[in-house]
């Protein structure tokens, strides 16, 4: 009978601990089934834009529960994992939150796509060069036209002090663009929207005073027109070290290098070459003349061309004395203008060398 009692006890506490585990899987150990509910049951959007659903459950999450949302058609729109509806296509779609046994739905309209467009002139752009050197207007109008009914736009510029905007008149100062050249980016944006169309401006300044850029490949110069940039990495491996820690520099039409030392790395040439490069502000596939006036305070030798076998054009200068090299070439979105000067070592100790680039101009040929 004992025995029998001691099996009867087991089976009731087993019925019970299952009875309790049956229970707390039922309702989270004791916590209540959650229920989920949206804020709003309809939601528009557009193409390309987003529209947020908020969602709120009756108590907080416990562990191992979260929200889990559905699209119905993720070609019309998807939704992230906090609610965020972003619209794919023109059409309808079924947005689902849910967790556990609860869940709810919310029908999600998405509208074409909604466009703004910048103009000047009637014809949309994208970007914009002003060339003060070539006597642009420092003012000029842009226009924004939308898709979007009754829509306000605000005008904005990432660099106020190169350029302003207001109601799309945007007015360029010349006296600020950084070294002879400035770049900003002026904004049209359609109000209570993330709807925006941009203008890269660019403002070139040839005759205003700047140190010459380090120039980092052919294809960067030839990207900006109007600007004279250095090479003094080289094929023979000069090394170079300009007086006091300055730059080249660009004055009024004239550039002047100073030269503390310069070192070839190839003993057997014993030269140094230095680069000067610079992209016109003529069309691609202008043929143009270039004609340079130099000095040195040393002997050296100036080559114009840029390095093809077929333009060979060297030509020695004598310390002191001021002469005259020309050349023909071909604008082109790959190569620039090529100034190489060739000249022997300076060490550290040396006076310094000046080279003056006195006068470099620029003729298209006529056809």
């Amino acid at each position: 009978m004992k025995v029998k009692a001691k099996i009867m006890t087991a089976i009731i506490a087993l019925i019970v601990m299952c009875g309790a585990a049956m229970l707390c899987t039922m309702t989270a150990c004791g916590v209540a089934p959650v229920t989920v509910t949206l804020s709003e049951t309809t939601a528009t959007t557009y193409v390309g834009e987003t529209v947020k659903l908020k969602a709120t459950t009756d108590r907080e999450l416990v562990e191992g529960e979260k929200l889990s949302w559905k699209s119905s058609n993720t070609s019309i729109a998807t939704v992230s994992n906090n609610g965020t509806v972003t619209g794919k296509s023109v059409g309808s779609v079924e947005i689902t939150v849910s967790v556990g046994e609860s869940s709810a739905t919310a029908t999600v309209t998405v509208g074409a796509e909604r466009t703004v467009t910048i103009k000047e002139n009637g014809t949309a752009i994208t970007a914009k060069t002003i060339d003060f050197d070539n006597g642009d207007a420092t003012t000029f109008t842009l226009t924004a036209e939308t898709s979007i009914e009754n829509a306000e736009i605000t005008w904005s510029s990432s660099d106020m002090t190169l350029a302003t905007v207001e109601g799309g008149v945007v007015t360029v100062n010349k006296g600020v663009a950084n070294q002879g050249k400035g770049t900003a980016t002026i904004t049209a944006s359609v109000k209570g929207t993330n709807i925006k169309a941009t203008v890269n401006l660019t403002v070139i300044d040839s005759s205003a005073p700047y140190d010459l850029p380090r120039g980092t490949s052919n294809s960067k110069v030839a990207q900006e027109p109007g600007v004279w940039q250095y090479f003094d990495k080289t094929s023979d491996g000069s090394t170079f070290k300009f007086a006091d820690g300055g730059k080249p520099r660009y004055n009024d039409g004239v550039i002047t290098l100073i030269m503390a030392q310069a070192s070839a790395t190839n003993t057997s040439s014993k030269r140094s070459e230095f680069y000067l490069r610079y992209q016109p502000n003529f069309e691609i596939g202008t043929e143009y003349t270039a004609t340079v006036t130099f000095v040195a305070t040393k002997d050296m030798s100036l080559k114009l061309g840029n390095l093809s076998a077929d333009v060979e054009n060297i030509v020695q200068f004598t310390a002191n004395e001021e002469g005259t090299i020309s050349n023909t070439f071909t604008v082109s979105d790959d190569m620039p203008l090529n100034i190489q000067l060739i000249f022997g070592e300076i060490n550290e100790g040396d006076d310094p060398v000046t080279c003056t680039v006195k006068k470099v101009e620029l003729t298209p040929v006529e056809a």
